[in-house]
């Protein structure tokens, strides 16, 4: 073999056979220096996020020159991190070094000077009038002599080219961003290329797909004038609407094909069924098995009327509802509504046959705060082991409610907050006044980022002013105990007791409730809970002599809410009561 063909072989070998490494024999230490000297952790934790190095080092690599690319691919995400947080001039060091089976790997950093923003503008092929450019640029929101970075730069330009919808200009785009970078002065130019589209002004909203529901109602919700200047969140809002009457399955809304400036709205919608049928069951020891069955109509006159009919039947209670909502009655936001009811109850305090009726207003004032006014009428005929009343009762109750939680049946965010008030007139032979009030607060806290760990509490205060406790009706005395009040005991077991040990409730009540919801999958969750509360025959809640329960909850998450199995014990359990109650129900327990 001649020098020049073994020279070939040998180096054919080298390339083939350079350093292979058995898996699981070798290692790395990765150090990273002179992120110190930054001003925060932000390129840190971004870097550390996405690292190769970092993320993969527990898988093994097959040569040096795999550890080598996985060093050049974290080096060239740093120069993008630095680059993205304004450093244009910072220098990066990477080393790799071998010792036996080890490898230290270390990236060195000089960030240097961070560029700051000098100019911003925003320039149009088609320049619309000075106002709306004034305007534009207001929305930016940029300032120079700021540090320019990638991820404010962008939610700049959102903010930029949102608001051209607001102003006449549904249709406007951001072609271009282009940022000039000044090394000699340590600072960058930011320039925004605007295609603003057509002006444009409203025309008609044009329905499609109708076919039980009225058009006429639809229209109603319609809050721009023919001719006026287009807004986004005059749309924005009529989706909203549209969605909110649970009339559609389907709800497109585009800008109808027109040349002229003044263009309609089309929207197309497909409707959902508007019948449906619920039944669901639940249990509690003290109460035994209870069963609802109801049938709505969420259309029945064609104008979004829901007709709700329900049917409760349990061993303590048998009841039959039904209420009419009228949605947008006089005014947007407006309902109408009128309820009746007929109830028999048989509990430890008394037992009751009533028949009563509502009629009432409710007020949507902002997003997530709503008002109602309503007149209450009701018969009762109470017997308890003290007497036997026979009564009419007529309320004027009041009510004004804040709810910004995230889900109706199972929250992870937010707070509701409810205060009801209900002058209220009784005859029973006599006339009597009273004023009954009740405040609730609920908050949901979630203690991590994925929202698997979240803290649930809940406050409840109640009080009767201006009747003695002894004219005080029963039924309309305040109840404590049970699956949705305080857990551990028997539903109204909690309070002031007669001679025989039956309930007799009270003028006011205190409760207190707190959990925490743990998600062990995606459908089951662990809930610890404790609650407290107490009734007090004073006016006012005493806040003491709190009865504590506690125990652990079971959710099975569906498509429909969670379905609830809590399992309590008394922590002050009296002579008599049971050790142990059990609650299976739809939905958490506040």
């Amino acid at each position: 073999m001649s020098p020049k063909s073994y020279a070939i072989l040998v180096l054919l070998l080298t390339c083939f056979t350079s350093p292979a490494l058995a898996a699981g024999d070798f290692s790395y230490d990765l150090k990273l220096h002179g992120f110190e000297k930054l001003p925060d952790e932000t390129v840190r934790r971004s870097f550390e996020e996405h690292s190769v190095l970092s993320n993969r080092k527990s898988e093994n690599f097959v040569s040096v020159s795999n550890l080598r690319s996985r060093l050049r691919q974290d080096v060239d995400l740093l120069e993008r991190i630095l680059r993205a947080e304004g450093y244009y001039n910072s220098k990066i060091t990477e080393k790799l070094s071998r010792r036996e089976n080890k490898f230290a790997v270390s990236i060195s950093l000089a960030p240097g000077p961070r560029y700051l923003l000098d100019k911003i503008r925003i320039t149009y092929p088609e320049a619309p009038d000075m106002e709306i450019q004034q305007k534009a640029t207001a929305a930016l929101s940029l300032k120079e002599g700021t540090p320019l970075r990638s991820e404010e730069t962008l939610a700049a330009q959102t903010r930029m080219i949102v608001a051209f919808p607001e102003m006449g200009y549904p249709l406007a785009r951001v072609e271009d961003r282009n940022i000039i970078v000044d090394h000699a002065t340590q600072t960058a130019s930011v320039e925004f290329i605007v295609a603003t589209g057509p002006h444009t002004r409203f025309g008609a909203a044009r329905f499609e797909g109708l076919s039980s529901v009225n058009r006429a109602y639809l229209e109603r919700m319609v809050t721009w004038q023919k001719g006026t200047v287009y807004a986004q969140k005059k749309v924005d809002a009529l989706r909203s609407r549209l969605s909110g009457t649970g009339l559609f399955r389907s709800i497109q809304v585009t800008l109808a094909e027109q040349e002229s400036e003044e263009r309609d709205i089309l929207v197309r919608l497909v409707e959902n069924k508007h019948r449906t049928i619920g039944l669901s069951a639940g249990y509690a020891t003290s109460d035994g098995l209870s069963s609802d069955a109801s049938w709505q109509h969420r259309n029945i006159f064609g104008n979004g009327e829901r007709l709700l009919i329900g049917a409760h039947l349990a061993e303590i209670e048998q009841s039959l509802t039904a209420r009419l909502d009228k949605p947008n009655f006089k005014r947007l936001d407006q309902t109408l509504f009128l309820e009746t009811s007929a109830r028999n109850e048989n509990t430890d305090a008394y037992d009751a046959l009533t028949a009563d009726a509502r009629v009432g207003l409710e007020r949507l004032l902002t997003k997530n705060i709503a008002a109602n006014l309503s007149v209450f009428t009701q018969y009762a005929d109470i017997t308890n082991s003290d007497n036997d009343k026979k009564y009419w009762l007529a309320a004027l109750p009041a009510g004004i409610r804040w709810d910004n939680s995230n889900d109706i049946l199972d929250p992870t965010s937010g707070f509701r907050v409810s205060l009801t008030s209900a002058p209220t007139f009784i005859f029973n032979g006599s006339k009597e006044f009273y004023l009954r009030s009740e405040v609730n607060l609920s908050g949901y806290y979630p203690l991590d980022g994925d929202r698997d760990f979240v803290l649930a509490a809940r406050v409840r205060a109640g009080s009767v002013y201006g009747i003695s406790f002894d004219e005080l009706p029963t039924k309309e005395r305040f109840f404590s105990g049970g699956g949705g009040s305080v857990r551990g005991y028997g539903y109204q077991d909690i309070g002031p007791r007669d001679p025989s040990g039956d309930p007799i409730g009270g003028r006011s009540v205190a409760e207190i409730n707190g959990e925490v919801r743990v998600h062990i999958s995606k459908t089951l969750s662990l809930v610890p809970f404790i609650d407290g509360g107490n009734v007090y025959e004073s006016e006012l809640p005493g806040f003491k002599g709190f009865r504590w329960g506690t125990g652990l909850g079971v959710r099975y998450h569906t498509s429909f809410g969670p379905l609830r199995i809590d399992a309590a014990t008394p922590l002050n359990r009296l002579p008599g009561e049971s050790r142990f109650h059990l609650y299976v129900s739809l939905g958490q327990a506040f």
